[in-house]
């Protein structure tokens, strides 16, 4: 069952986003801290965003998978038409549930609702390291719109650097602030 999320669900969601933050923090502790992603304060903001279109997958009374998306509508500029999109903040699915098809039904849910609402597009961010949502995404449709490209200057973060098949591959320690 699909359902909007609540103020009750608080706790378990912050063990479900945590699961996806461990990946995120493992691979670039240059950008994220380790703690809590899902601040108490940060979620009753999702809550009361109009904006907003959180949902939650339960099975067997338990939280399964999560969806945050916002609408936004880009501003109008003279080179560019104005869009109203849904932008995918996360797709959780806990990772006991995995491989069930939980992470297709909450996208084409907020998919359905998008066409109903004759909105322009879907659109996410993810991370290059994350391979396996890159075949999720693509799976579902979804292409690449523009790429986010950077040059790691920090060397405090940077433990090696090579180049193989022309893939740049960057490992980071892990654990160390600067």
């Amino acid at each position: 069952m699909i359902r909007k999320i609540v103020e009750k669900d608080y706790e378990d969601l912050k063990k479900l986003v945590y699961q996806v933050h461990e990946l995120h923090y493992s691979n670039r502790p240059d950008i994220y801290v380790d703690g809590n992603p899902l601040p108490l304060e940060y979620f009753t903001e999702i809550l009361n965003d109009a904006t907003a279109f959180n949902y939650v997958y339960v099975e067997d009374n338990k939280i399964c998978g999560l969806l945050m998306a916002t609408k936004k509508t880009n501003r109008a500029i003279p080179i560019s038409k104005q869009r109203t999109t849904y932008f995918i903040e996360d797709i959780v699915v806990d990772k006991n549930s995995r491989r069930k098809g939980i992470g297709k039904k909450l996208y084409y849910f907020l998919k359905e609702q998008a066409i109903k609402e004759n909105i322009d597009a879907i659109e996410l961010n993810v991370w290059a390291f994350n391979e396996s949502a890159i075949k999720f995404y693509e799976s579902l449709g979804m292409s690449v719109k523009n790429m986010k490209l950077e040059q790691v200057l920090n060397k405090n973060y940077v433990e090696n650097v090579s180049i193989k098949d022309s893939k740049i591959n960057i490992t980071y320690k892990v654990g160390e602030d600067k």
